[in-house]
């Protein structure tokens, strides 16, 4: 996964419901190996937050899906 990435949540929690899509703006942390779905991501949500603050979540790899992305 990289920036640019689009992504569903698989697991819930406070401030993204399951199911939600979003798009990747940064990686924290990258996986030790690249073929693992490890590393912590900043994920924007769409339709997050309020107008004047957009709602970034950070989320493990194991709790994306990529949609949308460049492979």
């Amino acid at each position: 996964m990289q920036p640019g990435d689009l992504v569903r949540i698989k697991r819930a929690s406070i401030g993204a419901p399951e199911g939600s899509i979003g798009l990747i703006t940064e990686v924290l942390a990258r996986p030790r190996d690249t073929n693992a779905a490890g590393g912590i991501y900043a994920v924007h949500v769409v339709g997050g937050g309020d107008r004047t603050r957009a709602k970034v979540v950070r989320r493990l790899g194991a709790d994306l899906e990529v949609i949308s992305g460049n492979r």
